[in-house]
C-alpha cells in the first residue's frame, strides 16, 4: 500500500510462536523498503487501556502513516476515531469481529488479511486419517495455508456470526 513514511507496530508477546513468526515476518519484509521507518513498540498487555497508553504517547509524540499490530486492530479504529485520524491512517487487521466488520466498511481499517485455518484444520483431519491406513501419503514439511485479503468492495460475509 506504501513504500515510505512512518509506520508504528504494536508487538505483545503471548507466548505464541505463529504471533511472534508473523511480526518478524513482517519487519523482515519492511527491509525492502528503505525509505519505510518502523518504530516497534512492545505492549504490556492487551486490553484497551494499554493500548490508549502506548497510541497516546505515540500520536503525541509524532503521527505515523500506518500502524500494525496482531492484534485487537478495533481498538487502534476506536482510538483514531477518537482523534479524528479514523481516515488518514492505513491500518490493516489480522482478524475479524463485528467491530473490524463495521470499520472496514466506513474506512477506518482499510483490509483484512486473514489466514484460513480451516484449511490446516483439513490437512490435519487428512493427515489423522493417512497416518492409520496410508502413512506414506502423510504430508510433511512446510504447509501453505495462504490467505484471503479483504477490502470493503471484495467482502463478502458468509455467515452471519455476529
Amino acid at each position: 500500500m506504501m513504500k515510505k513514511g512512518y509506520i508504528l507496530t504494536l508487538s505483545y508477546d503471548e507466548g505464541y510462536e505463529i504471533s511472534s513468526m508473523r511480526m518478524e515476518g513482517f519487519h523482515y519484509k519492511l527491509k525492502e523498503y528503505p525509505e519505510i521507518e518502523c518504530h516497534d513498540v512492545k505492549l504490556d498487555g492487551i486490553s484497551k487501556s494499554s493500548y490508549y497508553d502506548v497510541l497516546k504517547q505515540e500520536f503525541d509524540r509524532r503521527v505515523p502513516v500506518a500502524v500494525y499490530a496482531p492484534y485487537h486492530v478495533d481498538y487502534i479504529g476506536d482510538f483514531l476515531k477518537m482523534r479524528g485520524l479514523d481516515q488518514s491512517v492505513i491500518i490493516i487487521s489480522n482478524g475479524i469481529n463485528e467491530k473490524i466488520e463495521h470499520y472496514l466498511f466506513d474506512g477506518t481499517i482499510d483490509g483484512i488479511v486473514s489466514a484460513r485455518p480451516y484449511f490446516l484444520g483439513a490437512v490435519a483431519a487428512s493427515n489423522f486419517f493417512k497416518y492409520f491406513y496410508r502413512k506414506k501419503e502423510m504430508l510433511r514439511g512446510t504447509i501453505d495455508v495462504a490467505c484471503d485479503i479483504y477490502i470493503k468492495e471484495n467482502y463478502n460475509r458468509y455467515d452471519k456470526i455476529f
